[in-house]
């Protein structure tokens, strides 16, 4: 969570923006990620370093499994002598 108030000779401006990231480590190997941002429309935090953008509401969810050595034995073989899938599969949103 984060806020600036800004007080100037004819104005101020106050605003706040947050971030929110969370992993959650489910059964046999699934994983989701969700991650929530909001930078208000006057939110000022360029002098506590970069703000690529305020006004912005951003939401990422992301879901996958990792395949370990003791889930070889029960992925099916592709082709003759290949050995199992090892690569995670992916789905971002």
């Amino acid at each position: 969570m984060i806020g600036s108030d800004v007080a100037q000779a004819q104005s101020s401006t106050r605003d706040t923006g947050a971030t929110v990231w969370a992993d959650y480590e489910m059964d046999n190997g699934w994983r989701q990620q969700w991650i929530a941002m909001h930078f208000g429309n006057r939110l000022d935090i360029n002098d506590a370093g970069f703000l690529s953008r305020n006004s912005a509401n951003y939401l990422h969810w992301q879901i996958n499994r990792r395949f370990t050595d003791a889930d070889r034995a029960t992925l099916p073989r592709i082709g003759v002598g290949a050995p199992p899938p090892t690569t995670t599969t992916m789905v971002s949103c």
